[in-house]
């Protein structure tokens, strides 16, 4: 008998008629880290809230340690983190934050004071104790949320995505919390997007329209042949590249890093180099229409910050061309693209749009969000209409749009965005995360700005999703002339799709350029952890001393020219 048992559990969401959970069964075991992965919309994250007991079930039943759960509401004996780490953050400091749960279940202060600043220190966040949670970035709400679930020391752990707002390095310290726990004999339940995580648990659960489509160990899992044309998920690079190499007889095992790979393929190379066809973006398309000059700010006191956030900052992104700032937790990304159409004010330093200060554009027709649209790092911030329809078209009502032209709008965005029109009548809070960050974008490009400015924009996405968003967003500003400015705390896969790229650190831009130059330049600031995997396995074999004649953004030429280069195809 398992010590978790799930069987034929159902749920359709009220009012709504959407099948979430259809007829899912499982079981888990102590000991066990079980990715659950899946196109948007599959049912994974209303699963975790079936399983904390957040949800009541149509039918089904969960059995844990044997008995049937039948007391109604949250099960303490689950953890649950919430995909949006705002959500579960309820008190003014995060020290607070995270022993409120330990206080509802009446243990002694002294015992309290322990646990939270043991935990903390374990996930390496002691610096956020005495901080204000709504002044922390995203990252840091989401180790602060972290935190407070970790503390009560739960059997089961549901993390709906739990690194999607990290950077590299507090991704880390999550996934080896995670492996810790499981090791201790906790169950982990790991919903993510991430395939490179999903690929380091002991099984993964692939999620289709409610139920469990398939099942297995990572290796055989993400070795099926119609998982990427049926459900839009492919194997990480890493993990593809050694299936390849082994199904060719190779002796290769999973899991390894780039360096280590990058090591045996080195070692079948005599007099290698790397060639590569077809031409990078090597600039930016058209005059500056966004900068930032001198840009320094500080929020505070209150925000229990040291020294300024942004401490002179100089940037630009050129007409019709896609930007990007990357950085840590912290780093001030989401701060520099809230000042983009004036939300925040610099202290000191200016803003300028076509070469005007940004003031000066307010008495202008729409104002600044006219020439200016902003996405925020959460979604969920700026939908609140009755439907997808009512929400996509609120910017061009404000604009004063007629009916006809308003929707012509709704419609051509929702079709950038990915959306079907069968879905623009339904209520926005019937959404998947996923879907909600393709409404917000929608809502975004039916104002048709000038310039679109997006914070962290495929966070909630699934593979496949993400994978069109930077090929739509390409097209998008290649046949419309708009800009792009966005942010991310790594290097995404599709860095290719991406112009002009700059490093975001210590409240200063420490490199801008092309990124097929600041990615691959002897000196770069950008630390190896934040590039995806295949620009650091490209980037190990040049250190070896493999020639290259040219940088590599793209991943399916790396995968081809690194098969190529041990005789194989690919």
């Amino acid at each position: 008998m398992s010590f978790l048992e799930i069987r034929d559990l159902s749920y359709i969401y009220p009012n709504s008629g959407v099948r979430a959970v259809d007829g899912l069964s499982m079981e888990a075991d102590r000991g066990e880290m079980i990715a659950v992965i899946g196109p948007n919309a599959a049912g994974k994250s209303t699963f975790g809230l079936l399983l904390k007991g957040l949800l009541k079930p149509e039918s089904g039943q969960i059995r844990i340690k044997g008995k049937v759960r039948t007391v109604p509401g949250p099960d303490p004996a689950i953890g649950i983190l919430f995909s949006n780490p705002e959500n579960q953050l309820v008190t003014s400091v995060v020290e607070e934050d995270v022993a409120f749960g330990l206080e509802v279940l009446g243990q002694k202060p002294q015992v309290i004071e322990g646990k939270v600043q043991e935990i903390l220190r374990q996930l390496g966040i002691e610096h956020l104790g005495k901080r204000m949670p709504h002044l922390l970035s995203g990252g840091e709400q989401q180790m602060a949320a972290l935190a407070g679930v970790l503390v009560l020391d739960p059997d089961i752990l549901v993390l709906d995505e739990p690194t999607t707002y990290l950077d590299p390095d507090a991704r880390s310290s999550v996934l080896t919390a995670m492996r810790n726990l499981a090791d201790q004999g906790k169950i982990i339940i790991l919903i993510t997007h991430n395939m490179g995580e999903a690929a380091r648990a002991d099984r993964v659960l692939l999620f289709d329209n409610g139920h469990v489509a398939m099942a297995g160990v990572p290796g055989e899992l993400f070795s099926q042949p119609d998982l990427a044309p049926r459900y839009g998920i492919s194997p990480p690079f890493l993990m593809d590249l050694v299936l390849t190499m082994r199904s060719g007889g190779m002796d290769v095992r999973w899991p390894i890093d780039p360096r280590s790979l990058a090591g045996m393929i080195r070692r079948d190379l005599a007099d290698a180099g790397l060639n590569r066809t077809g031409k990078d973006r090597t600039a930016q398309s058209g005059a500056e229409i966004l900068g930032f000059e001198a840009i320094r700010f500080h929020y505070g006191p209150e925000a229990g910050r040291r020294g300024p956030v942004l401490g002179g900052v100089d940037f630009s992104v050129g007409t019709g061309s896609i930007a990007m700032v990357c950085g840590a937790n912290g780093s001030g990304k989401s701060t520099l693209l809230q000042m983009s159409n004036g939300l925040i004010k610099p202290d000191e330093g200016k803003v300028l749009l076509k070469g005007k200060p940004l003031g000066e554009w307010r008495r202008t027709p729409g104002g600044v969000p006219a020439k200016v649209a902003l996405l925020f790092q959460n979604p969920e911030r700026q939908i609140f209409s009755a439907s997808v329809y009512d929400d996509i078209a609120f910017g061009p009502r404000n604009l004063g749009l007629g009916d006809g032209k308003i929707n012509e709008r709704v419609l051509k965005a929702a079709g950038w965005a990915g959306l079907e029109e069968s879905i623009l009548e339904r209520s926005v809070f019937a959404l998947s995360g996923g879907q909600m960050r393709r409404v917000a974008v929608a809502g975004v490009l039916a104002m048709e700005a000038e310039v679109l400015v997006l914070d962290e924009p495929t966070d909630g996405l699934d593979p496949a999703g993400a994978k069109e968003f930077f090929s739509s967003a390409r097209r998008y500003c290649d046949e419309t002339g708009t800009s792009i400015f966005m942010a991310t705390h790594a290097v995404p896969e599709q860095i290719g799709c991406v112009d002009h790229f700059g490093h975001l650190a210590e409240g200063l831009i420490q490199s801008a350029g092309p990124p097929s130059v600041v990615l691959a330049q002897p000196d770069r600031t950008l630390p190896d952890r934040f590039l995806p995997d295949h620009l650091m396995l490209s980037e190990e074999l040049f250190r070896m001393g493999v020639r290259r004649r040219s940088e590599m953004l793209y991943p399916a030429r790396v995968r081809s020219e690194f098969l190529s280069l041990v005789g194989m195809s690919g």
